[in-house]
């Protein structure tokens, strides 16, 4: 029997005699009163409120079934009883468990169902995870942190020795041993049968709009694929086709889109201009542009033959792999301006836009004779060997290492970088001991 320390009657099932004799008073509330203890109704886990079972249970312990999974001890008890019965600690380091996963036909079975799920649950769960994330850290993708930027940073400064390195080869073969030989994701049958489409509507679109709005005279013909817009310009009456991205450069820099009337050498990108309009503002010099006759031929960006001293500016794009393929397009010229006493300073895109203040130092420090610099902020050393990059000034750091008595012992030829996500070849080291 039962005393009830509302009316002190005695009963057989406390909640039947709640339900019938006090109404106002639900079981838990009268379980809270008489009978709950310290932090009971609290998950173990996440400290959140859990739910009441009955008189005789009380609180449930955790609040979800995650918790529960999350728990240490829940986690070791599992751990512990799966390693009594098989001498592992997890199913998954069980050779047994993973058998099955090897079998391709029962691999293919599991890549077809996943592929058979609707876009609805994708779409649902790639919510969910930008969700959590901006809950968690306040991006929508972990990798945004600056956190995981830096130790991204470190891992492959330790393991390549460079901090933005990008195996763009290994990505592409990986891509393509598992995508049926395609390199890249536009590529795959899935993207051009499901995604392109309706890309291709919003891309016509968007172009078709700005065209409109901005009275180009151009038409648009034809989407070839996602990078790739075939026009027709009403001025010289002639078809062009054009990258998608530098229409939208073309658009921003209030340029003509039309690659007949003004062809892509002739044009200047609006990072190219800025560092153009910076040195002519600290120069007392006129700079002449994609000058031909200084180094026997070769272009260089900007030539201020007063003070011999030129700047290449090279776009990550058009300086890749993919359009300069050649090993020492780069480095060729670093050569040929040191034979004739220029000192040329090659500067890459990406160090223009991530660090701009450095490069301006430079030149400031080349150009106004500033010591916005020092000699060993520009060289590398390593066991008694110095490594000068041949695109920062050649000839004048050259000329004062030899003043301190050093002497060239070899050239390194240039190297693969990764600048933006695209391959290009450096300018190569001239090495000093």
């Amino acid at each position: 029997m039962i005393t009830c320390k509302i009316c002190g009657k005695e009963c057989n099932v406390l909640s039947r005699h709640l339900f019938n004799s006090h109404k106002e008073t639900t079981a838990k509330q009268y379980y809270d009163l008489h009978f709950k203890k310290e932090n009971e109704g609290i998950c173990l886990v996440c400290k959140k409120e859990t739910n009441f079972i009955n008189m005789t249970t009380g609180y449930h312990t955790y609040c979800s079934t995650r918790c529960t999974q999350l728990d240490p001890q829940t986690t070791k008890k599992k751990s512990d009883t799966y390693f009594k019965k098989t001498g592992f600690t997890h199913n998954m380091r069980n050779p047994a468990s993973i058998q099955p996963f090897n079998i391709p036909e029962v691999r293919q079975k599991t890549i077809d169902a996943v592929k058979a799920l609707p876009d609805e649950v994708w779409k649902k769960r790639d919510e969910k995870i930008v969700e959590t994330c901006l809950e968690k850290y306040g991006v929508s993708n972990v990798f945004k942190t600056e956190e995981m930027k830096m130790k991204s940073k470190e891992t492959k400064l330790v393991k390549y020795g460079d901090e933005h390195y990008h195996n763009h080869k290994k990505a592409q073969e990986t891509f393509a041993k598992n995508h049926n030989g395609c390199v890249c994701p536009t590529q795959t049958q899935e993207y051009k049968d499901k995604v392109f489409p309706l890309r291709r509507i919003t891309v016509i679109e968007k172009i078709k709009k700005e065209i409109s709005e901005k009275k180009i005279e151009i038409t648009l013909l034809e989407c070839i694929d996602l990078n790739k817009i075939k026009f027709f310009c009403h001025v010289c009456n002639k078809e062009f086709v054009m990258q998608y991205q530098m229409f939208w450069i073309r658009i921003s820099n209030n340029e003509n889109i039309c690659n007949n009337c003004t062809p892509y050498c002739s044009r200047i990108t609006r990072p190219h201009r800025a560092l153009i309009e910076f040195i002519e503002s600290i120069s007392h010099h006129k700079c002449e542009s994609n000058n031909k006759s200084a180094l026997d031929g070769l272009e260089l960006d900007i030539w201020i033959p007063e003070i011999r001293f030129a700047v290449e500016y090279n776009g990550s794009y058009w300086h890749s792999t993919e359009k300069q393929p050649d090993q020492f397009y780069h480095s060729k010229k670093c050569d040929i301006a040191f034979e004739k006493g220029i000192t040329l300073l090659q500067i890459f895109e990406d160090e223009w836009m991530e660090d701009t203040e450095d490069v301006k130092n430079l030149i400031r420090y080349f150009i106004l004779k500033e010591e916005t610099i020092k000699i060993e902020d520009v060289i590398l050393s390593c066991e008694n060997e110095y490594y000068l990059d041949k695109g920062v000034g050649l000839y004048h750091f050259d000329k004062i290492l030899k003043e301190r008595g050093m002497k060239v012992i070899k050239d390194v030829e240039p190297t693969l970088y990764d600048r933006s996500g695209y391959e290009t070849w450096n300018c190569g080291f001239r090495v000093f001991q």
